[in-house]
């Protein structure tokens, strides 16, 4: 049975998830991307035209959260990354897993039909190509919503997606339309150079500041938020900021008209939009009525004059490659069954067509996932009728109640809540029997262990305080294996219970740790937590020593000069399959315990640099320990 054919539109946050996923899948994948490289709406002044970056943009969301799972971003990411930290991010990954060589680069979609049961998509410098599938994963930030206002206006019109400094509205007196998270952030940006600046909205969103208690505020986001009501959930974030003493001031803003966490998502404003807001560095009015060439008119009757008008208002959901009834949408309505699957039509997919809060990168990937086990026949999907009955439903139960006023077929919802049933849905897949095992192992999400649900970046209470204390209790250790002759081999590693592993910082300092470590030829298979400082060490520098030592890192024997890396999902099983024969019950129950306190854990590889044949003795070693 051939595989299924499948296209891929846009390389950005969501078209890399869907490629990896897919391609880790088996399937036959084909990416198609406007601009000349990946990054999206990520990458500044795209050659896409698609990008809606601006030169200061700064993630609204905490480096823990703007990352994938299976991928963490490295500890040197700024704690709110900016739009260049995201994009290296996003090259780093499609390298990583060699994505580039499924992807068309300057291959703009022009046209997407249905054709005798398959689809044939046509881009720009391709003849019309045929697929079974179709995933559109190219963002929908891109296609300006700009109200209508009655007259006309004889200065300067632009949407935030052209936005790109203020230096082109120095002097002017500009308004800007909108009340969202990028109408604050161009607001308080223009109001350093313009000589008058004007938010015009009737509702602001509510606003939230970065940090609470000095730790970023995604952190209390978590999934407990689904055992309280809503209202008291609301409650206990106005708490929180009010105990921690960082409420933004609204000033003069508008208020926001409905309740926090409803309707909308709030507003993330840094330390310089809150500054700005406090000290009224622009003014306050309704939304615009009218146009009057130089003048605009305000919902209030009143009245100033203007040289630019800034729309931060939004965009439509619309693909012009598809039919209008396949692509469009309406406000925030677009109908789709798990926020993925065309109800429309069989073989039409969408990724990252949501708007979720903090936490995209996490959803798209999981999207991607749920989607590969529905191509390739291992989660089945309902008839038409259940499709629909699913979507006019209104989604999980908490995005419903949140989000109910913005429609049915709401694109924003709860990401706890939609997870959970992502993650529902692919417990219940069933492997058909002719499946070749490599897609069986691939298809097992970030978790070697079936217990496992880590938290991305979550360590164990004490972790940092315990390492920099066993660091300077080896130090001596770590001095004397650094300086050792390496003439180790893993037939030594073999006959001992522990290795110390022993990794350099930048200056070339090397550290010690003692680690269970099971050789599996031609690798050395360790887990450690994933934000450790010892992984963080062999990302910077892979160049390692492993030898044989005591629980309490005595060393028995020389060293092997190793080089490491950290493995994905698909490598991480054989790791934990050769750990688990070597360690028995107590490793079980220390790994069991790292499982159910969440705490983010990944498998790393070494392997020698220099290593002689083993020998039948050696062989009869590590066969004991693998």
């Amino acid at each position: 049975m051939s595989r299924p054919r499948t296209c891929v539109i846009g390389a950005g946050m969501s078209g890399l998830a869907a490629v990896h996923a897919l391609t880790r899948a088996g399937l036959e994948v084909s990416c198609y991307e406007a601009g000349s490289n990946v990054g999206g709406m990520w990458r500044y002044e795209n050659d896409s035209g698609m990008s809606a970056a601006y030169r200061s943009l700064q993630t609204n969301t905490s480096r823990e959260r703007m990352q994938y799972p299976s991928f963490p971003m490295p500890g040197s990411m700024p704690e709110f990354p900016h739009h260049s930290d995201v994009l290296a991010y996003l090259e780093s990954y499609a390298t990583e897993h060699d994505l580039a060589r499924h992807i068309s680069f300057r291959a703009r979609v022009e046209q997407v039909r249905s054709a005798e049961g398959e689809w044939e998509v046509t881009a720009a410098g391709d003849s019309a190509r045929r697929f079974d599938w179709v995933v559109v994963a190219g963002g929908h930030y891109w296609d300006p919503a700009i109200p209508t206002v009655p007259g006309e206006f004889s200065g300067t019109l632009i949407h935030a997606r052209d936005y790109r400094t203020p230096e082109r509205l120095a002097g002017m007196r500009v308004v800007v339309v909108g009340g969202s998270q990028s109408a604050l952030d161009i607001a308080t940006e223009i109001s350093t150079l313009a000589q008058r600046t004007i938010l015009a909205c009737d509702h602001v969103h509510h606003l939230i500041p970065w940090r609470i208690f000095g730790r970023p505020y995604d952190e209390l986001d978590t999934a407990m938020s689904l055992l309280a009501p809503l209202p008291i959930v609301s409650l206990m974030m106005r708490a929180a900021m009010r105990i921690a003493r960082v409420t933004p001031d609204r000033g003069a803003l508008p208020p926001a008209g409905h309740p926090l966490f409803s309707t909308r998502w709030p507003a993330v404003v840094s330390p310089r939009v809150e500054a700005a807001v406090a000290a009224g560095a622009f003014a306050s009015r309704p939304s615009v009525s009218a146009l009057e060439r130089e003048t605009v008119v305000f919902a209030d009757g009143t009245t100033e004059p203007a040289d630019a008008i800034v729309f931060a208002s939004g965009y439509r959901i619309n693909f012009p490659f598809l039919a209008e009834d396949l692509g469009s949408g309406r406000g925030f309505e677009f109908p789709l069954y798990r926020r993925i699957l065309s109800p429309h039509v069989r073989g039409l997919a969408f990724i990252g067509v949501l708007e979720p809060g903090p936490g995209l990168f996490e959803i798209v990937e999981r999207q991607s996932q749920w989607l590969a086990a529905v191509i390739t026949g291992r989660l089945p999907i309902p008839d038409d009728q259940a499709i629909w009955r699913a979507i006019d439903a209104g989604g999980e139960r908490r995005s419903r109640r949140q989000f109910a006023a913005t429609g049915a077929h709401t694109i924003l919802c709860n990401r706890h809540a939609y997870l959970r049933v992502l993650a529902r849905d692919l417990s219940k897949r069933h492997a058909a029997g002719s499946m070749p095992a490599a897609q069986e192992v691939a298809d097992r999400e970030c978790a070697a262990r079936p217990t496992e649900r880590p938290r991305p970046g979550r360590r164990l209470p004490a972790a940092v305080a315990s390492a920099r204390l066993q660091a300077r209790l080896l130090s001596s250790t770590a001095n004397e294996v650094a300086s050792a002759d390496a003439s180790g081999t893993l037939a030594d590693l073999a006959k001992h219970r522990y290795a110390l592993l022993v990794t350099f910082r930048g200056d070339g300092t090397p550290v010690a740790t003692p680690v269970w470590a099971a050789v599996a030829r031609p690798f050395v298979y360790i887990r450690a937590e994933r934000n450790s400082g010892k992984v963080k060490r062999l990302r910077k520098n892979p160049r390692a020593l492993l030898a044989p030592c005591t629980s309490q890192g005595r060393p028995l024997g020389a060293p092997v000069l190793v080089t490491g890396r950290v493995l994905d999902a698909r490598e991480a099983h054989t790791a934990e399959h050769a750990l688990a024969g070597r360690y028995g019950i107590f490793r079980a129950v220390f790994e069991r315990t790292m499982d159910m306190m969440r705490v983010d854990m990944c498998h790393l590889a070494l392997s020698p640099e220099h290593s002689a044949e083993p020998t039948q003795g050696n062989r009869a070693a590590e066969a004991e320990l693998t």
